[in-house]
């Protein structure tokens, strides 16, 4: 299983969309990033990734909408290592299942920043 970076939303997108993908990590604080229609264009996957939403922000309103809009979960940051070292490895055990096999990418790490090209 490998980790791989994404420096957008459309680079972590078509990551998901190639290549075995079972866990999406998305940066919410990043400027430009907004997590509701990157998971709608998960949803349309014949086998989307778990998608774990990332902010500074998080509270149990943005967690109640991340489950209730279909993510997996959500990890506030900064990332608390117990909290982490649970649930990225729950969301890659309720994957495999859905590729049959161990999916060769665990990760996508949505790494948005302002000015950055695709």
């Amino acid at each position: 299983m490998a980790v791989l970076p994404a420096w957008s939303s459309a680079a972590a997108l078509s990551t998901a969309l190639h290549l075995r993908t079972a866990v999406v990590l998305f940066d919410d604080d990043l400027p430009g990033s907004d997590w509701r229609p990157f998971l709608k264009a998960l949803d349309d996957m014949d086998t989307p990734p778990a998608l774990i939403v990332t902010s500074r922000l998080a509270d149990e309103k943005l967690w109640a909408e991340v489950l209730n809009l279909g993510a997996f979960d959500l990890l506030s940051k900064p990332f608390d290592f117990d909290e982490a070292t649970r649930i990225i490895p729950a969301a890659i055990r309720q994957m495999y299942p859905m590729f049959g096999s161990r999916p060769d990418y665990a990760y996508t790490h949505n790494l948005d920043t302002e000015g950055e090209e695709e």
